[in-house]
């Protein structure tokens, strides 16, 4: 049975990345709403009790009361998107229920084993000719539904595997690994995950896991996994000791890592570019981003619900740091940022004492959010769900015996 259970953690986790951050996937909703049915079959049909977190249940209930709020006082959502999203999110709660005590491990080894054979893939693309076979001969036309979705376009990929478009490898002048993800940084996020996972929350931390997930953070070569991976370095000082050994070890790596950072052309124009583009609707610039966020929050404070069509042309924000507010306002985006935080907190588990391991998660997931839309992303809200159902001890029976 054990076995069971592992083998279906490692289904729903890796479906779970792939419908909801996968180039090829992520466009079509229907696959995740499908996977989430499954999920409530699943659990219905088990003989375990249904082990639930009031914070879980509370955050469900307040975002589908928000929903029907916006449903009778805004005109961009109707009656199915909010039974949809209800059944989606019972979905992620009971996948939760099924992976939750595996979930660490279970998350850690899916994105090594998805880092090893993207950095092989990415390496051996190095060579123009085999690149050139891949790209034309081997990857897809297209993604799922992009026809359908705002990001319309989407890389060339063979599912396991997406490219760069020849645009984009133009203009920045070499190609960055993306993985299976939409584009590099949302698999940069994934990377950094899991290496926190692996060196704070792993019974046995593995050293080759470190070296993989972070040869394989590198060729993506974002901005915001590079900057964000300074605060690791941080944290494992913190977390170790501010010995002299450490400072003599990871002081320097940090300085040059930063001066690196700086100074590579790509970088340091993107970033200066971003900062001087910083106005309302920008979205190219995730400082302008961050700006439209506020303005969408001080136009609907209390339920949310403003149109990004409305703000930005380009009908996407590449920034994520206050999106749970703007979708659904500041009351009950505030909690989620609670649950988060009590998520946060429940994964230290007994074995670690201090609440600042809590406290650094949950850190490096406000700055992983600066770059990408992550916080309201299925696959984040499983990671808190787990967390929040691991160190819960609230259990009903589902079924009549």
């Amino acid at each position: 049975m054990e076995q069971i259970n592992k083998a279906k953690a490692y289904i729903y986790i890796t479906l779970l990345l792939a419908f909801t951050s996968f180039e090829f996937f992520f466009r079509d909703h229907i696959l995740l709403f499908v996977l989430a049915l499954c999920a409530v079959v699943d659990v219905l049909m088990s003989p375990k009790k249904f082990v639930y977190s009031n914070y879980a249940i509370g955050l469900i209930f307040i975002f589908i009361i928000v929903d029907l709020l916006q449903l009778g006082f805004k005109d961009n959502i109707n009656i199915n998107y909010v039974i949809s999203q209800f059944i989606m999110f019972c979905g992620i709660l009971c996948i939760a229920n099924i992976v939750s005590t595996n979930y660490i491990k279970c998350f850690t080894n899916i994105i090594t084993f998805i880092a090893i054979y993207s950095l092989a893939i990415y390496l051996i693309c190095l060579f123009p000719d085999i690149k050139t076979y891949l790209y034309n001969h081997i990857a897809s036309n297209g993604s799922l539904n992009v026809e359908e979705a705002v990001q319309k376009g989407g890389g060339r990929n063979f599912i396991i595997y997406n490219f760069q478009t020849d645009f984009v490898s133009e203009v920045i002048g070499y190609s960055r690994n993306c993985g299976p993800f939409w584009e590099p940084g949302m698999f940069a996020v994934f990377l950094i995950i899991a290496l926190f996972f692996n060196v704070f929350l792993s019974d046995k931390p593995k050293k080759y896991k470190t070296i993989i997930l972070v040869t394989t953070l590198i060729s993506t070569f974002s901005t915001g996994g590079f900057m964000v991976a300074l605060l690791l370095v941080a944290f494992y000082i913190i977390n170790t000791g501010l010995t002299a050994r450490n400072i003599m070890l990871f002081i320097p790596v940090a300085i040059l890592t930063i001066a690196y950072v700086m100074n590579l052309e790509y970088i340091g124009e993107k970033t200066m570019h971003q900062f001087n583009t910083a106005t309302v609707g920008s979205d190219e610039s995730r400082y302008g981003a961050f700006i439209t966020q506020l303005d969408m929050i001080g136009a609907s404070p209390l339920i949310g619900g403003e149109k990004i069509a409305d703000y930005a042309k380009t009908k996407t924000l590449a920034s994520g740091t206050l999106w749970p507010l703007v979708q659904y306002g500041v009351i009950a985006g505030v909690l989620y940022y609670i649950c988060l935080l009590r998520g946060c907190f429940s994964f230290i588990g007994p074995k670690h004492m201090r609440k600042i391991i809590g406290w650094e998660l949950f850190i490096l997931l406000i700055a992983l959010s600066f770059s990408q839309t992550i916080l309201l992303n299925m696959s984040i809200i499983l990671m808190i769900f787990s967390a929040l159902i691991n160190n819960s001890k609230n259990k009903i029976c589902l079924i009549y015996r």
